[in-house]
């Protein structure tokens, strides 16, 4: 009877720290809040050019990209939220080095959206050069071309 009763109130010690443990995981934040831990996480794990963190504000981790810009520093200028508190855009004053060449205070605009209980980078799908045709032709069949005519 004494030893159920000890196997009991272990398993409640069990649970019950295991509880006190989970907390701070299922503790919420203030979505403004968390979109600036979000960015200030952005801006450091690209200024560390470390891949792995950046796929993890992508909502598509293979479109996290490092190239070859290194970032120095990035001050947030501005932070703007939709009326829904959906969208956010962000203005970012970069320093960062191209080539050799040394650029400070470049601005930048990134947006997040958030979604899934969180803050996610949203991309840009303008064409990637000036020179691209923004209907995107070049995908078009040459046979279109004729259908097109008639």
């Amino acid at each position: 009877m004494l030893l159920k009763k000890r196997v009991l109130l272990a398993i409640l010690a069990f649970v019950l720290l295991g509880l006190v443990a989970c907390r701070g995981a299922v503790e919420t934040h203030d979505p403004e809040t968390r979109l600036q831990e979000r960015i200030d996480g952005y801006i450091q794990a690209r200024q560390n050019a470390d891949l792995i963190a950046l796929q993890s504000f992508y909502l598509n981790p293979g479109k996290a990209r490092i190239g070859n810009i290194k970032y120095l520093s990035s001050e947030i200028s501005e932070i703007s939220l939709s009326k829904e508190g959906k969208k956010a855009q962000v203005k970012l004053k970069n320093s960062m080095q191209v080539m050799g060449f040394t650029f400070k205070e470049t601005p930048q605009n990134i947006n997040f959206t958030w979604e899934r209980g969180d803050w996610y980078l949203l991309l840009d799908n303008k064409p990637s050069t000036p020179f691209a045709d923004a209907t995107n032709n070049s995908k078009k069949n040459p046979q279109d071309a004729n259908v097109e005519k008639k």
